[in-house]
């Protein structure tokens, strides 16, 4: 299937839909999903921004992240090209929507065939050369969306990795996802883009073996959960960054 076919798909998958916001008791979610949803449900009451803002964690201090970033290795961060540094410099509007274009750095870095993006240390976005070459720009403000969202979880991220709880996993990964779809909904990027970057990225990785882990969902429950928030998000319009 191309990738025309595939964005389309998701396209249709998002848009395409009953105007009826899915409730978090909805059955034919996935757990997971659901009590991701139901996390952001109270939202509705006093705005998504008002909600992240409250939920919003204080950046690591100055002297904490000069030790991350102090460890680490040189070997396999590269400089980017002209066109490589034009892309990546639609990361710092997501950045700044979430409080922290001033002190999140960017690293692009080699993956050895994978597509990756990730959060280290809530002080560095990790970017694969490869997922730099996959990804449209919008795409890519989806994807550095969703890594940002880890930012307001991470503490049960960690706690609930130590115990090995994949269900936690999920639910925390789709609270991401969530975090994404009320960046993009700011920023005026079509949320079907985050359905077609996860669908590319995984679509690549396995074509390296790199398979499915048990801290996320099947792909059609991620598009389903993306679907929801997207409904929820458009009961409580969202004043636009840009």
């Amino acid at each position: 299937m191309s990738r025309n076919i595939v964005f389309a798909a998701a396209t249709a998958a998002i848009l395409l839909v009953p105007g009826t916001v899915a409730a978090s008791n909805d059955q034919s979610m996935h757990p997971s999903a659901r009590s991701a949803l139901q996390y952001f449900e109270p939202a509705l009451d006093g705005g998504f921004l008002p909600f992240l803002t409250q939920r919003r964690r204080p950046a690591p201090s100055s002297i904490f992240r000069a030790r991350v970033m102090a460890t680490l290795p040189k070997e396999g961060e590269l400089s980017p090209t002209a066109q490589e540094a034009m892309k990546l410099a639609i990361i710092p509007l997501v950045l700044a929507f979430h409080g922290r274009k001033d002190d999140m750095e960017v690293r692009l870095v080699a993956g050895d065939g994978l597509a990756f993006a990730g959060l280290h240390a809530r002080t560095v976005l990790l970017i694969t050369r490869e997922a730099l070459e996959l990804l449209d720009r919008d795409e890519l403000m989806a994807v550095v969306a969703h890594e940002v969202g880890h930012d307001y979880f991470w503490d049960e991220y960690e706690e609930a990795q130590k115990r090995g709880d994949h269900h936690r996993l999920q639910e925390l990964e789709l609270r991401c996802d969530g975090i994404a779809v009320i960046t993009m909904e700011r920023l005026r990027v079509d949320i079907a883009k985050l359905v077609s970057a996860a669908t590319t990225v995984r679509r690549h990785n396995q074509l390296f073996g790199k398979t499915d882990d048990g801290r996320y969902v099947p792909l059609d429950q991620r598009v389903q959960f993306i679907r929801a928030m997207a409904r929820l998000t458009a009961r409580n319009p969202i004043q636009r960054f840009r």
